[in-house]
This record gives C-alpha cells, sequence and structure tokens, in this order.
C-alpha cells in the first residue's frame, strides 16, 4: 500500500476537519479530493508527508486543508450577495437559472427582486466603474490581471471596486441580511 492510500486511510476524518472549519459538506469533499491531489503531488517530490511508514501526519494534512480552505474563502470573498455561477444557463428540467437550484419560489422571487435592484443601481453609475465592476466581480481575474489587461493602475482599481463594493453593501445590506434570514416579505 502506498503513502497516498495510506493517508485516504482517514478519509472521513480529513472531511470532518473541513466541516469543523465551517465548509459545507460538498465543498469540504472537494477540498479533501484537491488536497489528495496536492499530497501526491508532493509524495512524488520526495516529500514526506507520514509520521512514520503507517500513520499520517495529521498535523501537515491538516495545515493543507485549512490553507485550501481558506483559499477558498478568499475566492469566495471576491463576489457579492449575487455570487455569478460558474453554470448560469438554464435548467432544462426546471428551466430556471442554475442559480435557483435549492430555492423555493419565494427565495427566487426575493433573491430576483435584490438581484435586480443590485443591476438598476449599478445602471446608475458611469460606463468606467460599473464595467470595471462587472469585469472583477464576473471574471477569476485577480486585480494584478486586471490591471495588466486593462491597463489601468491597482490602486485605481482597488479604490473602484471598494467604493461601489461599499455602495452596494450600504444600500441592500438589510435586504440582503432579510433574504438570509428568511423575512422576504420585508424586501
Amino acid at each position: 500500500m502506498n503513502e497516498l492510500e495510506k493517508i485516504a486511510k482517514g478519509h472521513s476524518l480529513w472531511i470532518k476537519m473541513v466541516l469543523n472549519m465551517g465548509c459545507n459538506e460538498s465543498m469540504a469533499e472537494d477540498i479533501v479530493q484537491q488536497m489528495y491531489l496536492r499530497i501526491d503531488r508532493l509524495i512524488k517530490e520526495g516529500k514526506n508527508v507520514m509520521y512514520d511508514k503507517e500513520s499520517a501526519n495529521r498535523f501537515y494534512i491538516y495545515l493543507t486543508l485549512k490553507s485550501m480552505y481558506i483559499d477558498y474563502k478568499r475566492a469566495r470573498v471576491k463576489y457579492t450577495f449575487f455570487e455569478i455561477m460558474e453554470n448560469d444557463e438554464v435548467d432544462v428540467i426546471s428551466e430556471s437559472p442554475a442559480y435557483y437550484t435549492g430555492m423555493d419560489m419565494k427565495e427566487q422571487k426575493a433573491f430576483t427582486k435584490i438581484y435586480n435592484r443590485i443591476l438598476d443601481e449599478m445602471d446608475t453609475w458611469d460606463f468606467y466603474n460599473k464595467n470595471l465592476c462587472i469585469a472583477y466581480f464576473t471574471t477569476d481575474l485577480s486585480l494584478n490581471k486586471l490591471s495588466k489587461e486593462l491597463n489601468i493602475g491597482k490602486s485605481s482599481i482597488y479604490n473602484t471596486i471598494k467604493t461601489h463594493r461599499d455602495i452596494i453593501y450600504e444600500k441592500f445590506r438589510e435586504d440582503v441580511e432579510d433574504f438570509y434570514n428568511k423575512d422576504y416579505d420585508k424586501i
């Protein structure tokens, strides 16, 4: 049995570690699978990820999982309330957008109401600010990459994003809180 197979014996423990960090089950499974890939690469590079021949270095694996979870959280923070889904196409069976998956009709109406208000707010912004925010929130480009692609200074992009994220936050904070608290009538 190779080292990776020995590490995989602790699969349920690795899942519990990630769940205890505050992650949901499906994402925890994805993070653990990514951890296996990273550990496999490290083993192939000759790194030692075992305490001894039979037991995995739990602390090292915990740190790896924690790092991967933090990376996941950082990537999510980039988006505002209306997280742009990778697949926002219409679901063939339900004929509704993928971001409605798991929502009942009241939730869908409330979500759409807030989403449309945010888009209406963005329509009042000038061309530069609106399109810069859309580019930042709907692509996987980092601030550095966006700066290089658009030939705009990082501080300018950062200030624009921060200012407009704050505008959205201030104007729609209560509606978003009501949405998460399932007080759809208050929206």
